[in-house]
């Protein structure tokens, strides 16, 4: 059951590694574009994840996925109607910085062993 969770994890870090790079961009050049982009693939992540996640047990994975997405889908509407302003890019960074967080934390294995910390936790 271990190697199917790193089997899943490292699917979706593969997918999220991708977003990142999308962030990247677009902090090095803010574009309307591509952070509706971006916000479609976290979206699309989300969903594409979320039963096999659920199942076992990292459905937080997907729906902060989802919920970022929507949230940022809701953004670009906003940009859209008012330009782009200082504390949108800083937006943008603040959620570039914790999925980056999280994909460091599977990539590290720090995610799995914390997971099953809690697991063993809610077991006694």
């Amino acid at each position: 059951m271990a190697y199917d969770h790193l089997v899943l994890l490292s699917s979706f870090l593969e997918e999220l590694d991708k977003i990142l790079a999308q962030f990247e961009n677009f902090i090095v050049e803010p574009n309307i574009d591509v952070l509706s982009s971006i916000a479609n693939d976290l979206i699309r992540l989300g969903n594409d994840y979320y039963i096999a996640l659920r199942l076992m047990e990292h459905g937080v994975l997907s729906v902060s996925m989802l919920e970022a997405g929507l949230y940022m889908k809701n953004r670009v509407s906003t940009i859209i109607s008012r330009g782009f302003r200082d504390d949108d890019i800083e937006y943008v960074k603040e959620i570039y910085r914790v999925f980056s967080n999280i994909a460091e934390k599977i990539r590290s294995g720090e995610y799995v062993k914390e997971l099953n910390k809690m697991k063993l936790k809610r077991r006694s």
